[in-house]
């Protein structure tokens, strides 16, 4: 045995204390890997070993304990595949476990050696270098409403066209006399007045009349007291008939007044001047037609009794001509200053081209119902002012509540928005009502509107698919781009290049690129670092042994020594 053996074990257990000491240096080294040393024997041709030396020191690239940190530019690899992808200001590239970033004065997000973090551009498979935005986020106009309401069934109609006041008419008639009076009924009191309701008119007096109508229902022309064609047989009309002094006594309505005659069914007419047909008329006398055209009609059987002048015993009947009472109905055109004029109203914020708000109020209105369903109208309102078109649009519903209005939707236009101070684009906004109903139970509003004005830079997260998201003051969100991730074949072929950092080598083969969470590479933590993944404990108990290993090869030493000392003494 020769002082080579001992030697080579002592470099060897020196060079394993060194790798176990350098793990636990960087025990608290964001992204270390620990190190182990292998070792391997000499021979020579002597079959005598001549003892061991470094093989290579190799990196366990297991995964640390992942940490959070709070800083909005630290992220960790959560999982076993993959590496940062880093480069420096000379273009070289490298590639790391060390999550920690932060922004420099170019707005680079870089690590503390300057190098700046790799990903690929928005929507491309271009890989630049990973900044945070400046400046204002553009404005992005309003296109596009979706609204979700439910527009209570209960609400009161809205009138959409008038009714104008209707003053009743009713033909009273006694003593073979008709006299025609018209009337109104506010709260069970009559009111008489003239044909137009304008003025006071006669007032009934006190009596039993028979009531009877006088509505048009066929014209008859006379000619010297002869009618062109039969009249009507309705009623009291008596048509045919030999004339007799006892025979019946005809009664006809012409133009609401009655006429009194007898006929013998051959064109003859004798015209009376009361219904008891004892005073034969004569051209020109009471009852007698006077040539021309009348509208003819019937005589109705009710009697209605007046115990005082104006007020009736009982309801006036109703008959042909006569018109029930019919309060005044005015149309409520839409005024978004009445009121009356809506049943419930919605304010929307919405933005023109350079970011400007604007008030976009939808009213709605219930309106008669048509054809068995509800009808509402929609009202726009941008600041106040009428739309350039899309200004209203009408909702249907039928009797479930359901909308089956076609289309639903409307678009709403305003020519300039921004008027002549900062003129913005003209506004074009599509408002959907799809998914609305009309149920009883008062009025919801849910809404979506696209659209928002500028924002400034707030901060920055990275999602776990590896999206730099910007975070906007306006609320809204921009995608900078995404991290890329690096692999490698063979982990060992790596070089260490220092700063917790590696590079591709022959050995390792090239590196294969891809994005966070896609084909097997790991995912990200955002705001969290990855802590070295030396085991202290292990690496203590590591140490004791290659202490052991130091001095068993020590004492090999000591003992080759002693014998040469025996050797040299022998005399």
């Amino acid at each position: 045995m020769g002082f080579g053996q001992g030697l080579s074990g002592l470099n060897a257990a020196a060079q394993n204390l060194d790798v176990i000491g350098n793990n636990i240096a960087n025990s608290a080294t964001v992204g270390f890997k620990a190190g182990s040393a292998s070792f391997a024997d000499v021979f020579a041709n002597s079959r005598v070993g001549l003892g061991v030396q470094l093989a290579s020191v190799n990196q366990r690239f297991t995964t640390g304990t992942v940490t959070a940190t709070g800083n909005q530019f630290d992220m960790a690899i959560d999982g076993a595949r993959g590496f940062f992808v880093v480069q420096t200001p000379n273009g070289e590239q490298f590639y790391t476990r060390n999550g920690e970033f932060f922004a420099d004065k170019e707005n680079r997000i870089v690590n503390v050696q300057g190098q700046q973090l790799m990903g690929y551009a928005a929507g491309t498979s271009n890989l630049i270098g990973m900044t945070v935005p400046v400046g204002n986020l553009p404005p992005v106009a309003t296109g596009n409403i979706a609204n979700k309401v439910n527009l209570d069934a209960n609400d009161a109609v809205v009138p959409n066209t008038s009714n104008p006041e209707t003053v009743g008419r009713v033909d009273l008639t006694r003593d073979g006399m008709t006299t025609t009076y018209h009337y109104r009924i506010t709260g069970g009191v009559y009111s008489w007045v003239d044909s137009t309701g304008a003025a006071a008119g006669p007032i009934p007096p006190a009596g039993t009349y028979m009531t009877g109508t006088s509505t048009p229902a066929t014209s008859v022309t006379f000619a010297g007291g002869v009618p062109a064609g039969a009249l009507p047989g309705s009623g009291g009309n008596v048509a045919g008939g030999t004339i007799t002094p006892a025979g019946p006594v005809g009664t006809v309505y012409l133009d609401g007044v009655p006429h009194y005659y007898r006929t013998d069914g051959a064109g003859t007419y004798e015209w009376y001047q009361d219904a008891g047909g004892t005073t034969v008329a004569n051209v020109g006398d009471i009852g007698y037609p006077v040539d021309g055209t009348y509208q003819s009609g019937a005589e109705a059987d009710a009697t209605v009794s007046f115990s005082s002048p104006g007020t009736p015993a009982s309801a006036l009947p109703a008959g042909t001509d006569n018109v029930a009472y019919i309060a005044p109905v005015t149309a409520i055109p839409f005024d978004p200053n009445n009121p009356d004029s809506f049943s419930n109203s919605t304010p929307i914020t919405v933005y023109d081209s350079l970011g400007n708000e604007h008030r976009l109020t939808q009213y709605y209105t219930k309106r008669p119902a048509a054809g068995g369903n509800s009808t509402w109208e929609v009202n726009f309102l941008i600041d106040g002012q009428t739309p350039t078109s899309g200004g209203s649009t009408t909702l249907t519903f039928d009797s479930a509540g359901r909308l089956i209005s076609v289309p639903s939707s409307s678009t709403v236009a305003l020519a300039a928005p921004g008027g002549t101070a900062s003129p913005a684009a003209p506004m074009s906004i599509r408002v959907d009502f799809s998914g609305s109903t009309q149920f009883g139970g008062g009025h919801t509003h849910n809404f979506i509107a696209d659209g928002s004005f500028t924002g400034e830079y707030a901060s920055t997260s990275v999602s776990e698919t590896g999206e730099v998201v910007a975070n906007y003051t306006n609320g809204e969100k921009l995608v900078v781009g995404t991290l890329a991730l690096a692999d490698f074949y063979n982990l060992q072929g790596l070089r260490s290049v220092g700063g917790v950092a590696w590079a591709e080598t022959a050995t390792s083969g090239q590196a294969i690129m891809g994005r966070p969470g896609s084909n097997g590479l790991a995912t990200i933590k955002g705001q969290a670092i990855e802590e070295s993944n030396v085991d202290l404990s292990q690496e203590l108990v590591n140490m004791i042994i290659a202490q052991r290993t130091y001095q068993a090869n020590a004492q090999t030493i000591k003992t080759q020594d002693q014998i040469q000392q025996t050797l040299i003494t022998m005399r």
